[in-house]
């Protein structure tokens, strides 16, 4: 990603949006085992933030969850400098005097007692849906991605310099197609804001999604062999600023996972019909767009279009 090309923001100060997943099944002995489990995660979490807010004193970090009940922002470094009136996403993790609870506690307790309370609630949750029949596996990525741009918006739209936005996923569950269009609309939107996006994978599988996220946007992708080390690539890969990481060498992936959903039955496909006026993706020919309204028109060869061409005479 070109450096420079936004001058009202500077390379020495990051604003990270880190999103990160607190599904259920996921962190469940079904899921990533009691090798590595969501407490252990926090405690490196914390670390971690602390760790990026002492790199420079005008750093900023926001942490949105994601799980299967929704998504909610839980941390807001910027609300005890901005005031309780301008920290409108973390409004309600203040006190009610209006002194915030940075200013009372440590940030490494209310971190570790925010996302408690979140993931209690959502295995709560997880446990009452699977009483009633299956409960909902799928982790709600692209309304984390559309809250954390949303935050960079609010934040570029604030007195200059601005910082450098820049956005981290921490993440575990496969891709879900239904959210196929949601997450590339969310993808293009941070292209456009020049947001790389860096994701941790640190589930069993890859992520599609966040591979071509992380390829568009400029980031870095990344999935340690050993997630229990999870601080250890934090750390080296995601607390690198922007600038420095045009002289360091990171990581890069093996490959990526170009391959779309469709539209119609939000599958994975390797080949598909794409339509001419809105781009939308098929894995069935259908005459007319379900997602515009147009209608195809097939010529058939005719027997004379058919006829080999006859030779012109010397």
């Amino acid at each position: 990603m070109a450096q420079g090309t936004v001058p009202s923001r500077t390379d020495d100060v990051s604003l990270m949006v880190i999103t990160l997943e607190i599904n259920p099944y996921i962190w469940d002995k079904h899921g990533m085992g009691a090798a590595f489990s969501i407490q252990a995660m926090v405690e490196q979490m914390i670390i971690f933030v602390n760790s990026y807010l002492l790199l420079h004193h005008q750093n900023q970090v926001a942490i949105i969850t994601a799980g299967t009940e929704g998504c909610a922002y839980i941390f807001d470094s910027a609300a005890s400098k901005q005031g309780p009136s301008n920290a409108q996403p973390a409004a309600t993790n203040g006190s009610a005097n209006g002194v915030s609870e940075e200013g009372e506690r440590g940030i490494g307790s209310i971190l570790a007692s925010r996302i408690q309370r979140v993931v209690s609630e959502a295995e709560q949750k997880w446990k009452d849906g699977g009483s009633g029949g299956e409960p909902n596996r799928t982790t709600y990525l692209s309304g984390a991605l559309s809250m954390a741009l949303c935050y960079v918006q609010r934040c570029l739209r604030g007195p200059k310099p601005q910082p450098q936005p820049r956005m981290l996923c921490i993440h575990g569950s496969p891709d879900a197609p239904q959210q196929y269009i949601a997450t590339m609309n969310a993808m293009f939107s941070a292209q456009k804001l020049q947001v790389p996006i860096d994701v941790c994978m640190i589930g069993g599988q890859d992520s599609a999604f966040l591979q071509q996220a992380a390829h568009l946007t400029g980031g870095l992708y990344q999935k340690p062999p050993r997630p229990e080390a999870l601080l250890q690539y934090l750390l080296m890969v995601p607390a690198m600023d922007l600038h420095s990481r045009q002289f360091l060498l990171a990581p890069r992936p093996a490959g990526v996972d170009f391959r779309a959903s469709c539209f119609c039955h939000k599958k994975t496909i390797d080949l598909g019909f794409v339509c001419s006026v809105c781009l939308s993706i098929f894995c069935q020919f259908s005459r007319e767009c379900s997602t515009c309204g147009a209608v195809y028109t097939m010529a058939r060869p005719t027997p004379a279009a058919g006829a080999k061409r006859k030779e012109p005479e010397a």
